[in-house]
């Protein structure tokens, strides 16, 4: 199983539908949040599981979790814990993937993509494909599950 993994688009649709386009082998297609575009339909049309970001016009879910080929994932922006704009506060997110008994955590939120292995869990922030932070470039990430194991992770670069 394939997955795609956007977040943080923050209006560029045109980027966003041509990194779909790019990828039309995966299996599911994922959004973590921060679309930052009036027509919420967007994301119905093109992802099949999304939440809201702090950024976002409407209000859709903030967390969701899925069970994808027996992996159970936590999705969520990640601005959950503290004041809209602040940094993410990860001890609080892994507590809560832990109390979830999540093996995946994808968020988005501070647009610096990162793989972070803490107690059994796996922090995936695919990172922006608009604004990315600190020294990253633009990406996505790719995840591949097989068996209830996951196969592989990693970020692709625009």
């Amino acid at each position: 199983m394939k997955i795609l993994v956007i977040s943080d688009v923050h209006g560029n649709i045109k980027l966003m539908d041509k990194i779909i386009a790019e990828n039309n082998d995966v299996d599911f297609k994922i959004f973590c949040g921060d679309l930052q575009e009036k027509d919420k339909s967007i994301l119905k049309k093109n992802f099949d599981y999304y939440v809201t970001g702090n950024s976002d016009y409407f209000h859709l879910d903030e967390i969701k979790e899925l069970n994808l080929d027996g992996i159970k994932i936590l999705l969520t922006h990640g601005h959950l814990f503290e004041s809209f704009w602040a940094k993410i506060n990860f001890d609080k997110l892994y507590k809560l993937g832990d109390l979830l008994k999540v093996k995946i955590i994808l968020h988005g939120h501070d647009h610096i993509n990162a793989i972070e292995e803490k107690n059994g869990i796996i922090r995936f922030n695919p990172g922006s494909i608009t604004y990315p932070r600190g020294s990253n470039k633009a990406s996505y990430g790719i995840i591949e599950i097989k068996n209830g194991k996951i196969e592989k992770m990693e970020h692709h670069y625009i």
